[in-house]
């Protein structure tokens, strides 16, 4: 009689917490449409509903069908004796044809496995947005932390809590979180542009920097500075001259940031790097002088789609090495490597530029671990988790630049957030499915360049460079009639 009681209670108990369940889901059911992030987030999360589809799968494959015809058919119609006699000599014959009721039977069956299973995953809808509430919140706080010191980072983390929250008082706070750091001075183009040449005008201005310097057009603007066109009046050339954006100059930390820039740069001698001149500390400003370079970002060859030619992609890929392989040994590692920051020059030859967000290796306390910059397609599993970055940084991000030029198309796709999570947990596919005109040899090498833990990548950019120069050179048209083939 006790068990029965103990019985009765926990089965009371079940029917309690499954209703209960069941309403919450129903509330929260009309807002996942909004959030296919959670939606991710709720089926990955939903391990007893992902255990009871196994074992449906499982079992509906290893008899159970035909215990359940036969089990079905004895409870409905038990069969006489000469229709024992007719189906045993039916199976003597191995006839295969279903029975209408037997189809029934199988559909009945199906059927009420999947509602099973789907009630299943209704029901761990109330727990997977919960987990996902404290996901959002821990995002928040971490967002509200670098709010001051990196708005960009902020900016993510804030989004990617939205994406992950159905709680309308918590999406209130952070769209307006958003709002505030998106009307900051300078968040309209949060990407550093330096040294592109649109108009080769030599309009000159009236000002004149550190009494040398004197300002013609504006080239570009980014988020930490200007760039204008100037004219060195004691060498009597063209330089491009960076001044740091006048809000941030009173901030010590972004000056800071500025000036490692220029530090970094200046110890850097390469016929593909974009060279810097000089430092001017001065009343209108700080500013960095630099080699004016007229080409085209490699950002804007990349059509969507068609990569580039093979002996393109190995030509450039050997400079790009060989001068990032330059920056590494003088202990500077560019921790934003990407088409965007790669001119192109008339003659083929490379530039790579914006060591903006570069880290001098021995000057480790600049960068505080946790920070995460860079930019979320070509961004390190490393840098995402906003863990210390080295020359492997650079590595796997040159890895996905030789990715998008050999394929047209980038590893991870997807919003800045999803993007992120990619690059943390999930492996792309190989280059050469999108393009069976890479040559193995370079197939092999990106793929072990976005390897996700930075010991299994190349071991330095000079490994790199010495494995594109053996890789066999393809014939153009062949290459490109394999790209078809493959995108057919």
């Amino acid at each position: 009689m006790a068990a029965r009681e103990k019985l009765s209670k926990w089965f009371l108990s079940v029917a309690a917490t499954t209703l209960h369940n069941t309403l919450d889901a129903m509330k929260l059911a009309p807002g996942l449409v909004r959030k296919p992030r959670l939606v991710r987030h709720w089926l990955l999360t939903a391990h007893w509903a992902q255990l009871i589809l196994l074992c449906v799968l499982l079992l509906m494959s290893s008899g159970v069908p035909e215990w359940f015809d036969s089990t079905t058919e004895v409870a409905t119609a038990p069969p006489t004796t000469s229709e024992k006699l007719q189906r045993f000599f039916d199976n003597l014959t191995s006839r295969q044809d279903q029975e209408p009721r037997q189809e029934v039977s199988h559909t009945v069956l199906w059927g009420s496995s999947a509602v099973i299973v789907l009630f299943t995953f209704f029901l761990q809808l109330p727990r997977a947005v919960s987990t996902a509430s404290l996901t959002a919140r821990r995002d928040e706080k971490q967002a509200d932390r670098l709010k001051k010191q990196d708005p960009s980072q902020s900016v993510l983390l804030y989004h990617s809590a939205l994406a992950l929250t159905l709680d309308p008082q918590q999406e209130a706070t952070l769209q307006n979180k958003i709002a505030a750091i998106n009307k900051l001075p300078g968040r309209a183009d949060d990407i550093e542009q330096t040294v592109i040449i649109h108009n080769t005008g030599n309009n000159a201005g009236q000002n004149t920097i550190a009494e040398r310097y004197r300002l013609a057009d504006e080239i570009g603007r980014g988020a930490m500075g200007i760039v204008y066109q100037a004219h060195d009046t004691l060498l009597e050339r063209d330089v491009a001259l960076k001044q740091l954006a006048p809000h941030l100059a009173h901030d010590p930390a972004f000056t800071e940031r500025f000036v490692r820039e220029a530090r970094a740069l200046a110890k850097l001698s390469h016929p593909n790097i974009v060279q810097v001149f000089d430092f001017i500390n001065a009343d209108s400003g700080i500013w960095i002088a630099m080699e004016l370079v007229n080409g085209e970002e490699l950002e804007d060859e990349l059509a969507p789609g068609i990569p580039l030619a093979m002996e393109t992609c190995i030509k450039l890929g050997i400079q790009l090495s060989n001068a990032m392989g330059y920056a590494h040994s003088n202990g500077v590692i560019h921790r934003d490597f990407k088409p965007a920051n790669v001119l192109v020059l008339a003659n083929g030859d490379t530039k790579i530029m914006d060591f903006g967000l570069a880290r001098i290796v021995q000057s480790s306390g600049y960068t505080q671990v946790g920070t995460v910059m860079g930019s979320a397609a070509y961004m390190s599993p490393e840098q995402a988790s906003g863990k210390t970055t080295a020359p492997a940084t650079d590595i796997y991000a040159f890895g996905v630049t030789l990715y998008r030029m050999t394929t047209g198309k980038l590893p991870f796709n997807g919003d800045p957030q999803s993007i992120v999570a990619q690059h943390l947990s999930q492996t792309p596919v190989a280059p050469r499915q999108h393009n069976t005109g890479i040559p193995e040899e370079l197939n092999k090498l990106i793929i072990q360049m976005l390897a996700k833990v930075p010991g299994e990548r190349p071991s330095s950019m000079p490994e790199i460079t010495q494995q594109l120069q053996r890789v066999p050179m393809v014939d153009s048209e062949e290459n490109n009639i394999a790209t078809i083939t493959a995108d057919v």
